[in-house]
């Protein structure tokens, strides 16, 4: 970076209008007028709770699960409820991330008659659904079924597909739908599956318990597409029932592999969950003191319809057997949770049902990748898939001390005392929900020698406008972005390339100069979660493997400090480190095969 500088943000909004002239083919048609069309424009919000405060039954979504990839949507005129009625307009939308917003929304434009007052509206997203198009009647639409899903958290389906997640929503006034989007009613939706999980903890060291097997019995081969449908006024509730096609067959068996371990209950803990203990909270204790496996997803079931069964070992080779029947109904965007704790020689079981939500946290532009550095230049039209513009030091995640004065890399930055200044790297962070939510920026390095801080320099939010916003590493949810810098603490040659003092131990010492950048979040001060801010696969043109954004992981951000080298441009930096060696940590996240890695 050769000068300080730092990531501007641009309200930006599209409006396409696209005025469509058809001309008749036949005379006879000729003088026939055209009817009147108007635009409605359609918020669909990223899964989240839909009551200002959260509720006490909301638990995250995993990274996908709430991703938009594809969507089609149909719009009924509310006062034509025939069932052999076919939409007014209907928009199939191959690309759906590129029309969600930074907060996770998927907003699109229809038209339709001007004459239409008031519309039910079907939507299905990621759904692979086949023989729907824009002549599927009510009753079509309402009837069908999908089989198709992901296993469980890790498939590649999940990644590449999503979940698919629909609604039905009737009677809504098409006024609330004809102004600009920041103005319209947002259309909540639902995943289309509950998901399951197994936490399992044992009493003391001594027990010896192994976990041989898990099932589910009885589950359904399919389930509906849609949801219940639900009046405009009511678009806010929840389904309080499973919504099972009929015809369905509950002979299908879902294996879920056991964990390998079993962890050791700490004194005076417990798997059950208290009185006045939030969800999430209570799900994210689960995972730090009971052993779990993935989480599972399955198809809307009634009560009594499925069956876990649990097959464990305690240190012989008796196969003991253990069941819970899901009493309750499987409902859609549910989450069902299993402990077993080993006490006195017999595994105790319980279950229970939580609502399945997402916290939305954005950071820059797109709702999918959650950190992002933006090029100062492209305020009007973004780009969401290329994690190479912006900030060098973000895209490349490194820093450099001093940093570059120029573009061919040759001098290096110094003030009027000729003292060298560090570069950053400037990320864009947004947490939009839930209200009273705080997050907080974090470094960890892995000595702790603090060599990284953050820094405290100021941005602007309009092109030319005044920096009047300053850099912090703490906030509160809310729409507008903060910016979070990163620089190096050390410089580790002077003015003219050669080495201080600090940059020779480095040298010497082999010691990798590195810390991770990560985000948490917390709704009551106590409890903390690390929010997902680098996931895989949503990059087309990027640095790193597995289409992140940013080396690291999904919860963990790698920032390295580096030498600033005579001449050599920031990827050449990087190819220079691992030609000298093959095994630095770089290498676990760069790609090498990158187009944007081998540029001439």
């Amino acid at each position: 970076m050769k000068r300080n500088r730092y990531i501007h943000l641009w309200a930006v909004g599209w409006m396409l209008l696209f005025v469509a002239s058809l001309t008749s083919c036949r005379d006879d048609d000729a003088g026939t007028p055209q009817a009147k069309m108007r635009t409605i424009s359609l918020n669909f919000p990223a899964i989240q709770p839909y009551t200002a405060s959260r509720a006490d039954n909301d638990v995250n979504a995993i990274d996908g699960e709430s991703t938009f990839h594809t969507a089609d949507i149909w719009v009924f005129d509310s006062n034509n409820a025939d069932d052999n009625a076919t939409a007014a307009a209907y928009k199939r939308i191959e690309d759906a991330e590129r029309y969600t917003t930074a907060s996770g929304e998927l907003r699109t434009e229809l038209t339709i008659p001007e004459e239409i007052t008031t519309v039910d509206i079907y939507v299905i997203t990621n759904g692979l659904v086949t023989g729907l198009d824009a002549n599927s009647t009510r009753s079509a639409l309402q009837s069908t079924t999908f089989s198709n899903k992901p296993n469980n958290e890790t498939s590649s389906e999940l990644t590449n597909n999503g979940l698919l997640m629909s609604r039905i929503i009737t009677g809504i006034p098409v006024a609330k739908l004809s102004g600009s989007y920041d103005a319209n009613t947002q259309l909540p939706l639902e995943r289309g599956v509950a998901k399951i999980a197994c936490f399992f903890a044992k009493e003391s060291e001594s027990t010896q318990a192994e976990i041989t097997s898990i099932t589910v019995s009885g589950a359904t081969d399919r389930g509906s597409v849609f949801p219940a449908a639900v009046t405009f006024e009511n678009k806010d509730t929840r389904p309080s029932a499973a919504n099972v096609p009929a015809g369905v067959t509950n002979t299908e068996t879902v294996p879920i592999t056991p964990p390998s371990a079993i962890q050791v209950l700490a004194e005076d803990a417990t798997l059950a969950r208290g009185d006045e203990e939030d969800a999430q909270n209570y799900v994210t204790r689960l995972n730090q003191i009971a052993s779990s496996t993935n989480d599972y997803y399955l198809f809307e079931a009634d009560a009594n319809d499925m069956t876990v069964t649990i097959q464990y070992t305690l240190g012989t080779a008796e196969v003991k057997t253990a069941t819970v029947k899901l009493d309750k109904d499987v409902i859609r965007n549910h989450y069902v949770v299993i402990t077993g704790t080993v006490k006195g020689g017999i595994l105790e079981l319980e279950y229970l049902a939580l609502q399945w939500e997402n916290v939305s946290s954005v950071i820059g532009w797109n709702a999918t990748p959650i950190v992002a550095a933006w090029n100062s230049d492209d305020y009007d039209a973004p780009n969401l898939t290329n994690a190479t513009v912006g900030d060098e030091e973000a895209a490349y995640c490194y820093v450099v001390y001093p940093r570059y004065d120029n573009d061919e890399h040759t001098i290096l930055e110094t003030d009027e005392y000729d003292n060298t200044k560090p570069s950053y790297a400037g990320f864009y962070f947004k947490l939009d929900a839930p209200d009273g939510a705080v997050w907080k920026a974090h470094l960890e390095e892995p000595d702790g020698n603090h060599n990284f801080r953050f820094g405290t320099g100021q941005y602007r939010l309009e092109d030319n406008g005044p920096y009047e916003r300053f850099c912090v590493t703490t906030g509160i949810a809310r729409e507008e972005p903060y910016q979070i810098q990163i620089t190096a603490t050390h410089a580790w040659t002077d003015a003219k390339f050669n080495n201080l003092v600090w940059g020779n131990q480095v040298e010497e010492s082999g010691e990798e100069i590195y810390a991770e950048f990560y985000i948490t979040v917390s709704l009551d001060g106590v409890e903390e979660h690390e929010l997902v801010i680098n996931p895989k696969n949503v990059a087309t043109n990027t640095h790193w493997l597995n289409g992140r954004r940013f080396a690291g992981t999904d919860t963990r951000i790698y920032i390295w400090q580096f030498k600033a080298t005579n001449g050599d441009n920031f990827t050449q930096i990087v190819k220079n480190i691992l030609q000298d060696n093959p095994t630095h940590t770089i290498s676990q996240f760069w790609d090498p095969d990158s187009p944007a890695n081998n540029e001439n």
